[in-house]
């Protein structure tokens, strides 16, 4: 059977208890019986046990029960958005974009759309505070003089730093981050780059981490009514799916509420393309392309020269994911023209411009081993224009490049200027000589880079 709850003075006078009477056992044995004294020991320790648990629990806060909340439309209110369809109050945005592509050029241009209330949206005539977190570039050289461009009110733009001047992160600064956001009475915090406010601890490629430094910025956008929009790079590796192309861990763009997607127009250079890449409350809007031109002004006797989105256009519906296919196929065509102008190079150093013919195998291995297939070379061969012919008098059969249709070793007859076995069409003179055959078959692949005949076979000599 348990005992009852002990207090400190049923404690305090059973020790009293305990005392008097191994006093009265010394006094009649001249001693306490061994086991007299454990039982009252054992006794002792559980009664202080019980008084430690007592005081434990007393110093104990009660844990609040959980909350039940009933489904109630008259608590219902629609989604507000800072920007139509785009960036939503009350819940994370993301821009991303590679480095360089625009981001610090296009935010001005929001802020001084929201400060002129001119921007599409919950706020539109409303001139409102727009606070930044910006630690990348200076607020001074570099914020303010965009602003300046794009044609923001300055006063009505306002940078939350720290004093000592470190990065202020979501989670250690939360509550000063509210009350500077509430004292300059901001409608829209933006966070530049999202990476820099997380804090070191924070592995931005693990999804529980990522969720967990994130959700101080939640509470901030739900807590003070106001869009937080923050940047983060693409991905290097380029391709997939939108939600594979945000860089670190998937559960960047899973907490966003709406994400925007800021990339070179694959279609039209010298244009940038703004797409949203995720949304949760509204339809998809159309794409927006714009271009980027620098401006000049002087103040104070300093020139500044500061980037500007200008000439807005609807750039259609045009889906970031169709966005990315498109640019990872212009990057695979850049790739595959910057290796055949490489090979080209290559084969002008290797052939001398001198009037001569030379033997081509020489220049096709040397070519070989620098990775370029002989499928390739031989295109790069045609468009640089070369003239190439075969010898049939050398054992085996050689082929030979030139620059010149005068090749003083050839008798040949060019026909077309740049055709023949001399030219680039594979086309044979009238009436070939001993010196020179040809054919009009496609190449085949082979160490000396000529051509052959049909099925790679040599056609054999009128």
């Amino acid at each position: 059977m348990s005992r009852a709850p002990t207090t400190r003075e049923q404690l305090d006078r059973e020790q009293r208890e305990w005392d008097e009477r191994k006093a009265a056992i010394a006094s009649e044995n001249g001693h306490a019986p061994r086991d007299v004294v454990v039982a009252e020991t054992a006794r002792l320790i559980t009664i202080e046990e019980e008084a430690a648990e007592l005081a434990a629990k007393a110093k104990e806060k009660p844990k609040k029960p959980l909350v039940l909340e009933t489904a109630d439309l008259s608590k219902s209110r629609p989604p507000r958005w800072a920007w139509e369809d785009r960036l939503l109050m009350r819940y994370l945005n993301l821009l991303i974009g590679a480095e360089g592509v625009g981001k610090g050029t296009v935010m001005p241009w929001v802020f001084a759309s929201l400060t002129r209330g001119k921007l599409p949206g919950s706020l539109y005539g409303k001139r409102v505070t727009v606070a930044i977190i910006a630690d990348e570039d200076d607020f001074h050289e570099i914020w303010t003089p965009r602003l300046y461009v794009a044609g923001a009110r300055l006063d009505k733009v306002q940078r939350i730093r720290r004093p000592d001047g470190g990065y202020l992160t979501l989670r250690a600064d939360r509550d000063r981050i509210a009350e500077a956001v509430e004292a300059c009475g901001a409608k829209l915090l933006y966070l530049d780059a999202l990476l820099d406010n997380l804090g070191f601890e924070v592995n931005d490629w693990r999804a529980k981490s990522v969720r967990d430094a994130l959700q101080p910025a939640n509470w901030l956008a739900r807590e003070l009514g106001i869009a937080i929009v923050a940047t983060l790079h693409t991905n290097k590796a380029g391709g997939g799916s939108f939600r594979q192309a945000v860089q670190g861990s998937q559960a960047f763009n899973a907490v966003s509420r709406s994400s925007m997607l800021l990339a070179q127009d694959p279609d039209e250079d010298g244009r940038v393309v703004l797409v949203r890449g995720k949304g949760n409350h509204a339809a998809r809007p159309r794409a927006i392309t714009f271009e980027i031109e620098q401006r000049v002004f002087t103040y104070k006797k300093h020139e500044f020269k500061m980037p500007k989105a200008v000439r807005f256009r609807d750039g259609g519906d045009l889906s970031a994911d169709d966005l990315l296919a498109a640019l990872h196929e212009r990057q695979k065509a850049a790739k595959r023209v910057s290796k055949t102008a490489q090979l080209e190079d290559v084969i002008r150093d290797l052939l001398p411009d001198d009037g001569q013919w030379h033997l081509a195998t020489p220049i096709v291995r040397q070519c070989e081993t620098q990775g370029y297939a002989a499928r390739t070379v031989t295109r790069a061969r045609e468009k640089l224009g070369i003239y190439h012919r075969r010898e049939p008098e050398s054992v085996p059969a050689a082929t030979e490049w030139s620059w010149s249709p005068t090749a003083a070793s050839t008798t040949a007859t060019n026909t077309d200027g740049r055709t023949g076995r001399t030219g680039r069409s594979g086309q044979t003179p009238s009436t070939p000589t001993a010196a020179t055959t040809a054919t009009n078959d496609p190449p085949t692949r082979g160490r000396s880079g000529g051509r052959t005949g049909e099925n790679g076979k040599r056609k054999a000599k009128r």
